[in-house]
């Protein structure tokens, strides 16, 4: 949902993941207003769509189309976590980009005095 506290993390996964490491049967679908809870019958049936349809032999005709809004409440606490957890897992250079955006993003943070102390800590 827009306003769950997984979704920066959860969209990382799908843009620095599947769709980088070009993925074809997987969709990121957002919606609007919902926090973290179970989707709505509709939005549900859309993701079953989907999944069905790469079930044929052709994929879809046309990409399934993402609708996101940037949520700004708590997105450098998550940035901040989410560099964290790059971090543990030995990605410094994703954990650098994210501590990075929170840096430029939002530098009058108490998130942004943190990613400071712990870029230092990075490898090159």
């Amino acid at each position: 949902g827009e306003t769950d506290y997984n979704r920066v993390p959860t969209l990382a996964v799908y843009e620095q993941g599947f769709i980088r490491h070009k993925f074809k049967h997987v969709i990121y679908q957002e919606v609007p207003g919902m926090g973290h809870t179970f989707p709505p019958a509709d939005w549900f049936e859309k993701g079953i769509v989907f999944l069905d349809s790469t079930l044929k032999d052709d994929p879809p005709k046309r990409k399934p189309t993402v609708t996101r809004k940037p949520v700004k409440a708590n997105e450098a606490k998550q940035l901040l976590n989410l560099a964290k957890n790059y971090m543990v897992a030995g990605r410094d250079d994703l954990a650098r980009r994210n501590l990075e955006k929170i840096i430029k993003d939002h530098a009058d943070t108490p998130e942004a005095t943190t990613a400071q102390s712990l870029i230092k800590n990075l490898r090159p």
